[in-house]
């Protein structure tokens, strides 16, 4: 019977303390917190008090409390103010006369350090703030932290010996709605926690599997069925025909008195739970050799350069867009099947003119050809959002965040119903020749990400500029730079319950 009791007991302290968060002595690599105390059925509210630095006893706590909230529930959601810091706290439980009728153990926790949370190293410098509702949050994939609109860093991705955070650099960061997270490398996708904790990583290298190059890149996307989704690359052979320079072959084979060149050409991977591939898309199966060839074969681009999709689950559609050739594909999932080709405006360096005009430079014709060298093609609501990066290699241009209608009919354009120029000032350049992306947050405002000039950017569909900012680095002369992204994600403060109390 003692040894009864004892087993009682300590599965009824354990399990008590599995309901206690943070653990004790945790370090959380996250300014916002999820505070959780087991239920007490007479509580009618439970107050939460934080402390900073590890306090002793009661007492203490009370006079170094930096937070106090009151909630109905026994999971509070708290900001505690600094990262690099150690916090006591404890949870007090009132009846509905708001007499203390218990209290939850006095508990430690610490939050973490890294350099991308320095504000000497890195630092978002928010140039205008005119939105009031503080319910978002912005992810940048480069550094890997979380940010609140006012620039304070709130979470940050913790170099973990399982990520691969020192090889390469990451893309795509974004959460689910599943109450995760994903991101890839160039060998490697990774699905995470809140806490940095991988919850599932795809094969590495797998894009060998359908012979090519071993690099994942630019998105990656958990779908609603559980699986994922992620772009990959092979290397193809096209044949050169006509007179070409020797200067523009490049990598080159002879094959039965037959030139070809090595180019690469993007595909599409999808993996279920297991890391099985259970569905693929080549884009090598659309376009022939003379859609990556310039004017006469003498101009050849390195491929077409796949650089995003979005998986229309809904319509089982997929959007793929390609920068180099300026083109957005449609196919039916998951036959795979060419719906519709949308067309922009080519690349300056792929146009018929030897000497193309000079890129305008910060004077925008909003009305002016369709995008080039896009980016982050999305579909929501009938909408195409793309974000027009507007050239490839100069920097006297202006990129831009724009909206398309899809036609009517399947053989005809894209209809530009939005356009708003990234010349916004002059802290960094109006035109960046990589990267970008564009989210809808709701029908009427948008965020921006321009990509390898940095600036993040909130905009509605009145073009009032709601919100602008530019994420800063430390170059090792002390001057301080803006730091290029890929994409820029958010995320919602309501949605950080599934988040932290998964």
């Amino acid at each position: 019977m003692k040894k009864l009791l004892y087993l009682l007991t300590f599965l009824s302290i354990n399990v008590t303390n599995a309901q206690i968060k943070p653990t004790k002595n945790s370090v959380l690599n996250y300014r916002v917190i999820g505070f959780q105390v087991p239920a007490n059925p007479k509580a009618a509210s439970y107050i939460l008090r934080v402390a900073l630095d590890s306090v002793v006893n009661e007492e203490y706590l009370e006079r170094r409390t930096e937070i106090e909230l009151q909630s109905s529930s026994n999971k509070i959601i708290a900001t505690v103010p600094y990262f690099n810091m150690s916090y006591t706290w404890q949870v007090s439980y009132a009846d509905k006369t708001g007499k203390i009728i218990g209290k939850s153990p006095i508990s430690y926790f610490k939050t973490g350090y890294i350099k991308y949370v320095d504000s000497s190293q890195y630092k978002l410098r928010v140039l205008k703030n005119n939105i009031q509702d503080k319910n978002i949050f912005v992810m940048l994939d480069n550094s890997g932290v979380m940010y609140d609109l006012d620039g304070y860093p709130v979470w940050y991705l913790p170099k973990l010996s399982s990520l691969d955070t020192n090889m390469h650099i990451m893309r795509d960061l974004k959460p689910t709605n599943d109450g995760t997270f994903t991101a890839l490398f160039e060998n490697a996708i990774y699905e995470f926690d809140y806490n940095g904790k991988v919850l599932w990583s795809g094969p590495q290298n797998g894009v060998k599997l359908l012979e090519s190059t071993p690099v994942y890149h630019h998105e990656f996307t958990k779908l609603k069925n559980g699986h994922y989704m992620v772009a990959g690359n092979e290397i193809i052979e096209n044949e050169m025909q006509g007179d070409i320079k020797d200067a523009d072959t490049g990598n080159t084979v002879v094959r039965n008195n037959k030139r070809y060149r090595k180019s690469t050409s993007g595909n599409i991977l999808e993996y279920d739970k297991s890391g099985k591939l259970v569905w693929s898309w080549r884009s090598s199966d659309i376009f022939p050799s003379n859609e990556i060839t310039g004017f006469n074969n003498r101009r050849i681009s390195s491929g077409t350069h796949m650089n995003s999709f979005y998986f229309d689950e809904d319509s089982n559609v997929v959007y793929i867009g390609f920068r180099n050739i300026s083109k957005i594909l449609k196919i039916k999932y998951p036959s795979g099947k060419l719906i519709a080709m949308y067309s922009g405006k080519m690349p300056e360096r792929f146009q018929r003119s030897e000497r193309a005009e000079a890129v305008r430079g910060n004077v925008v014709n909003e009305d002016e050809e369709m995008f080039s060298s896009q980016h982050a093609c999305r579909v929501e609501k009938g909408r195409v959002y793309i974000f027009n990066n507007n050239t490839t290699k100069s920097t006297d241009f202006a990129s831009m965040a724009q909206i398309y209608k899809e036609p009517e009919s399947n053989s005809g354009m894209l209809r530009k119903i939005w356009s708003y120029p990234c010349n916004i000032d002059t802290f960094t350049t109006a035109g960046s020749p990589t990267g970008g992306s564009i989210y809808p947050i709701s029908d009427t405002t948008m965020l921006v990400c321009t990509g390898g000039s940095g600036r993040v950017f909130i905009v509605d569909m009145k073009k009032n500029l709601l919100w602008n900012a530019i994420p800063y680095f430390k170059r090792m002369d002390g001057e301080l730079k803006p730091l290029p992204q890929y994409r820029v994600s958010y995320l919602r403060k309501e949605d950080l319950y599934m988040f932290l109390f998964k």
